[in-house]
Parts: structure tokens; sequence; C-alpha cells
């Protein structure tokens, strides 16, 4: 009930968008894939045919012959999920459904004669995309009632890179490798990736965190075997699933929060053991020949913060004031100051990784 509330939600609010910015009309429908998401029948997916999906979903209509039409991830129901898709692909940010994923395309009969040399478009190597998934230190924030407002690395990133790459933010605040597989982000991001494809993975944040239960916990310690595991996790839900359809997957440790005991930068030791799981991980698949690509921003910031004041640590971090009016130091996410600071740091270890994204790469942004 949560999820089709949370998707409601979000469906509302970019309807409005939609509404306000009436020159964004949408993708034109591929009408080789059927009519999957297209409701009105216009040849163009818009805001409104996820309204029409949602409509369905929340039963206020009947879908009848809409019914394959709308079910755009193709579980066999019509969900507030499939509206979200459907709104995604409007916008531009994913380019195909898991429905149309799904479609089995049947095997030509052998020709008669030779087949003819294929033109430049359709040997054109489509545009890879760099899926971003995590928690709060990637993950977009609001603005308001800051002096110092937080920014999550995954906002600055793209600018470092030409267009010619995607970036796809799907960091949710508050999430663990547990907690994020039950949000339909997780979902939409695992069945929209592509061959040619990039993940980068970053939790640790809220593994340990266990207020409200333990939807977070995940246990540091235990192996990659080990159901409930933080290794379990990466490598079973993130890690192998990114390997199987050839996308490459890039690990990267929790960085480190503004900490101090008598002048001293000091980090708790159950958050520091996640990075150490974490690199673990990368070295069994190294055993087993399998380059896993990690950057270390947990041992990067735990350096940069040991040779800095608590002072000058903080105008990494933001600062802000709730609604009693008094002034807080956040301690855990950063100002734009502090996200360039992680960013400029993300990109040099992705220059040094023969990956591929050097061609795509912005120069003079670290000036930006």
């Amino acid at each position: 009930m949560n999820r089709i509330k949370k998707g409601i939600a979000l469906l509302m609010a970019a309807a409005l968008i939609f509404c306000v910015l009436p020159h964004m009309t949408g993708f034109a429908a591929d009408q080789t894939e059927k009519t999957i998401g297209d409701m009105t029948g216009d040849g163009h997916i818009t805001a409104d045919d996820a309204l029409e999906v949602l409509n369905c979903a929340a039963k206020l209509k009947e879908a009848g012959d809409l019914e394959t039409t709308a079910d755009t991830n193709a579980d066999g129901s019509i969900t507030a999920e499939d509206a979200l898709l459907v709104l995604q692909y409007a916008a531009g940010i994913i380019d195909s459904f898991p429905a149309q994923q799904e479609q089995v395309t049947p095997t030509p009969e052998p020709a008669a004669t030779p087949e003819p040399t294929p033109t430049p478009e359709a040997t054109e190597t489509p545009t890879p995309r760099f899926w971003i998934v995590g928690d709060s230190i990637a993950a977009p924030h609001e603005k308001e009632g800051y002096e110092r407002p937080l920014y999550g690395w995954g906002e600055i990133i793209p600018k470092y890179y030409t267009r010619d790459i995607r970036f796809q933010n799907r960091a949710v605040s508050s999430q663990s490798s547990k907690s994020y597989l039950n949000e339909s982000n997780y979902r939409i991001t695992y069945t929209s990736m592509k061959q040619g494809d990039y993940v980068l993975i970053s939790f640790g944040h809220n593994d340990h965190n266990s207020t409200g239960g333990t939807s977070r916990l995940t246990d540091p310690y235990g192996g990659s075997d080990e159901e409930g595991s933080f290794k379990y996790y990466l490598k079973h839900d993130y890690i192998d699933p990114a390997l199987e359809k050839g996308v490459t997957p890039i690990l990267m440790t929790a960085v480190v929060r503004c900490f101090y005991s008598d002048g001293v930068f000091k980090e708790e030791d159950i958050h520091l053991e996640y990075g150490r799981a974490m690199r673990e991980l990368v070295e069994e698949y190294a055993a087993e020949g399998i380059t896993v690509y990690l950057i270390d921003a947990q041992k990067y910031t735990y350096d940069l913060y040991s040779t800095l004041t608590e002072e000058e640590a903080m105008l990494y971090h933001g600062l802000g004031q709730p609604s009693w009016g008094q002034w807080y130091k956040d301690t855990t996410h950063y100002s734009e100051k502090g996200a360039r600071m992680i960013t400029d740091y993300i990109v040099s270890e992705l220059e040094k990784m023969p990956l591929g994204l050097n061609q795509y790469r912005i120069k003079d942004a670290d000036a930006q």
C-alpha cells in the first residue's frame, strides 16, 4: 500500500509538471513494439497515458482490451509501478519497458539470398548509460532551509561528461543495500540496464542503522553466500545481475562522517567494517578472474579528514535551520563544496579504469 501511495504521489507531481510545460509532448510510441504504454492510441506516450494507467491501477476504470498496453512490466497486474514506468518513458528517463524486453522475436527463416550490408544507422552503438545506485550521499536534495544547502554527488557528476553518456541517478536517501531492494528504483534500474552500460553501487551508511527495526540492517562480517550479510546483498542482488547483462559494476565504499573527538577525527568502527567487507568482496571476485572495480571513497575521505580541523571539515557539510530556529550542522551530507570534493575524486578514479569513459570526459569540468 505504501508503495502504491508513493507511486501515486510521484505521478501526480510529475503530471503537474507536464501540465505547465505543454511543449513536452512525450516520445512517439514505437509501432513495431505494439502499443505498450500508449493508452490513448495517439502514437505518443505522455503523462496523459500515465494517468490512464493509474486510473486502471486504482480501479477507477476498466482496462478492457488495453490490459496488455497498461501492464508495462509484464507482471500480470496493473499497478502504480506501471504508471510510473509510462511517465519515466515520457520524460526520456527510460527508453523501453520491461514488457518489451520480455517479448520474444521469432527467429527468421534463412534468407535465400545474402543479406544486404547493414547501413551505418543499423550498426550504430547505442548511447551508454551510467546508473547510480545508492543512498543520500549521491541522491538529490532540497535546497531550501539551509545556509549551506545539501548536494548529492550524483547531482554534479553529469557536468564532468558530455551528453554522449546518459547519467541515471537512482540513489534514494536512507537506504541500505537491503532496503533498497524494496524500492521501485531497484527494479526499474535492473530491468532497464543494457549491455555496455555502467552501474556504480554505493551503500554502507545505513546498513548498520536499526532505526525502525531491522529493515535496513545487514551483517558486515558475514560471507558473500551468507544470506543477510552485506556481501551477500551486494553479490547476489547488485553485482551478479549486472554482470549477467553485460553491465560493468563499480563499487564505491561509503564516505566517512564528520565526527571529531577532542579535536581529533574519529569514525565509528562499525561504519568502517562495511568498507572492509566491500574491499574483501572485490578480492573474492578477482580470485575468480572477474574484475569488479572499486572506488575507495571511505579511505580517501578518512585520510582527508584526518588532516583537517573540525571547522575545516565542516565546510564540506550542510548547515541548516530547522523549524525551531536553531542552526544545526549536518555531519553526514555534503554541501556543494563537499559534493564537488567527492565527485572530483570519483571522476579521477574512473579515469584510471579501462572503461572507455574518458572519451566522454569534459576536461575543464573541474573548474565549473
